[in-house]
């Protein structure tokens, strides 16, 4: 049941592209394989001295990825009247967006925790990371209002991954004693 962090580069990554984008795919495929080994004592709750890593650098990356998940989210709503202007609908058109994403959001958060319990820490964070990763790229692209609706569905799925999980994370990796000061400092 493990999931392999070399998948999602791959058909990323795949064919071979430019230089330029060469350098972004191997950048992007280090981080992930750098962050989601930190996951890698993660679901072994009550091994806190035998787990080799550095909490702060996890805790670190955690928040890291958190803020980029709540930044996809919030930075919606400034873009609602250029979008609306881009594919000529109303701004209260446009504004459904927000609402597609956050609802699936909604759907997401709760829906993870047993998902995330069963396969583990790390293949739901890669996935998460990665699906967001696709839907925000895409959404620049996207050539129609219906299609941007979608990939904002896609969005909110992904990121709704992300914070139940590195909570789920923190509380197998981080001492009892020392698991309200990390809950305080990520979020």
């Amino acid at each position: 049941r493990e999931l392999s962090v070399e998948l999602p580069w791959a058909v990323i990554c795949w064919p071979p592209v430019g230089s330029q984008e060469l350098v972004i795919c191997v950048w992007a495929r280090w981080f992930f394989r750098w962050w989601s080994s930190y996951f890698s004592c993660a679901n072994q709750p009550g091994r806190y001295e035998s787990c080799p890593m550095n909490q702060t650098r996890f805790l670190s990356l955690t928040a890291a990825a958190m803020f980029l998940v709540q930044s996809v989210t919030l930075m919606l709503s400034p873009l609602l009247v250029d979008l609306s202007a881009e594919f000529d609908i109303s701004v209260a058109a446009a504004g459904q967006l927000a609402a597609v994403t956050f609802g699936a959001w909604a759907v997401s958060v709760i829906s993870v925790g047993p998902i995330s319990d069963s396969f583990g820490r790390q293949p739901v964070a890669v996935a998460g990371l990665t699906l967001l990763s696709v839907s925000v790229l895409a959404s620049a692209f996207a050539p129609s209002f219906g299609v941007l609706l979608a990939l904002r569905v896609v969005t909110g799925l992904s990121g709704g991954m992300i914070p139940p999980n590195s909570m789920a994370a923190v509380a197998d990796v981080i001492a009892p004693a020392k698991r309200a000061r990390a809950f305080g400092l990520l979020m």
